[in-house]
């Protein structure tokens, strides 16, 4: 039995999102490689292409929705910074989900990470009215031993260590005093 009622009485529209109900939304999906169309995802199999096949054919927005995939391979936060304009903040959007963190734990520290994604919420934000969710990075499983990998392998052999543990704590943090939902 499932007792997950994240909906509005009357419409298929979460409550976190009632305010939207009445209007076509556009949703930007910003992040790194693990956002983008990549072919490692076949070009939509990511989280972007699975949220847009999860919203298809229900009333979640009754007035339509576009979803617009801002990702880019390689992106940190300070890269994500100098495209904001461009690939977020055009478009005007409703709803924006931030995606970063697994390339800013080769980049930068957990003290810079937080500085900078608290300067991306604070301008989109000073934008108008928009929602941000923040998504963490994902966990990495080796597919042959089916173990999460806590350090990132390179293309050469080589093992990058990484904190990633350090950086989700930190994205936590910062939607917990933003109070982001």
């Amino acid at each position: 039995m499932n007792s997950f009622k994240p909906l509005d009485s009357g419409s298929g529209t979460p409550k976190h999102f009632s305010h939207l109900r009445d209007k076509f939304v556009t949703i930007v999906a910003f992040g790194d490689s693990i956002t983008a169309d990549t072919h490692h995802t076949l070009g939509s199999m990511n989280w972007v292409g699975l949220l847009g096949v999860g919203l298809a054919g229900r009333d979640v927005f009754p007035k339509g929705y576009t979803v617009i995939n801002s990702g880019s391979g390689g992106d940190d936060m300070t890269k994500a910074l100098a495209r904001i304009g461009r690939d977020v903040l055009r478009f005007k959007p409703d709803i924006v989900i931030l995606s970063f963190g697994m390339n800013d734990c080769r980049t930068s520290t957990p003290e810079q990470f937080r500085a900078q994604l608290c300067e991306a919420i604070t301008r989109i934000r000073a934008q108008g009215e928009c929602s941000i969710l923040l998504r963490a990075p994902n966990p990495m499983v080796n597919l042959f031993s089916g173990k999460e990998l806590h350090d990132i392998p390179e293309g050469n052999g080589n093992i990058l260590k990484t904190n990633i543990a350090a950086f989700v704590k930190v994205i936590c943090e910062v939607a917990k005093i933003l109070r982001i939902g």
